[in-house]
């Protein structure tokens, strides 16, 4: 996965299973955490915090400053997250290999929803307004309500969707296992 950075620090995992905390002026280490499970995707670095999935299903939040993991969530039968996370000011929302889409609450991990496809998602989802917007491997483009997880629209494409969406100007662009890029919008109100 790609690092995070805010505020003059560097997140990433990796196989190691430790999300770690650099310098942006240095790359000089300044903490670590040990995530259980190594962190195939990207962190996301939020007003001190630190999401990040693990292989291990378990979705973390990590207090930075106090170089500790303060809540964590565990997806069904513990299959493996393999997008980063989306964040906002009240929810998490990730996909995992269990063929659904987990959203929890930021301030405790507490599960909100749960919406199942029909085939793994390790497209990372893109939180933006009142919707989430991911894709499956099902072949599926989802859009849902970020509050209720339920199916506002939906794009069968027919080859699997691991990529993440791009969400601007009210369109949605994703690509495809079939190599192609789809362009779709505006967004559904």
């Amino acid at each position: 996965g790609a690092p995070a950075v805010e505020d003059g620090i560097v997140a990433f995992g990796g196989c190691d299973a430790q999300l770690r905390f650099v310098s942006v002026t240095g790359g000089i280490e300044q903490a670590r955490v040990d995530a259980g499970a190594y962190i195939a995707a990207s962190p996301v670095l939020a007003g001190g915090e630190a999401f990040a999935c693990t292989y291990a299903g378990k979705l973390l939040c990590v207090d930075v400053a106090a170089r500790r993991v303060t809540w964590e969530y565990a997806s069904e039968n513990g299959a493996a997250f393999f997008s980063s996370p989306a964040v906002d000011g009240e929810r998490v929302v990730a996909g995992a290999r269990d063929a659904r889409v987990h959203c929890v609450n930021r301030k405790d991990g507490t599960r909100r929803w749960v919406f199942h496809t029909q085939g793994d998602v390790d497209s990372s989802p893109v939180l933006c307004g009142p919707y989430v917007v991911v894709g499956s491997n099902d072949g599926r483009v989802y859009v849902l309500d970020a509050d209720t997880g339920l199916c506002a629209w939906q794009y069968e494409i027919g080859a699997a969707v691991s990529s993440s969406p791009a969400v601007t100007g009210g369109m949605i662009i994703v690509g495809a296992d079939d190599g192609r890029v789809y362009a779709f919008g505006p967004l559904p109100r």
